[in-house]
């Protein structure tokens, strides 16, 4: 991967992480752990999707 992508994904994941805490409304620590983790996955995920599908080459 290059920096581009890994920037994109660290991105991704930041903005999927802030959207989940602020619509569930719980701001506990065990809450935000929980999908800081499951935001890192969602982001993996994508990126190999991006790369696997040919959106980056």
């Amino acid at each position: 991967m290059t920096i581009r992508q890994i920037v994109l994904t660290a991105f991704f994941a930041a903005f999927w992480i802030a959207f989940m805490v602020w619509w569930s409304g719980d701001r506990s620590t065990a809450n935000i752990l929980i999908l800081s983790v499951i935001g890192v996955a969602i982001a993996g995920i994508w990126a190999f999707a991006m790369k696997r599908f040919g959106q980056w080459t």
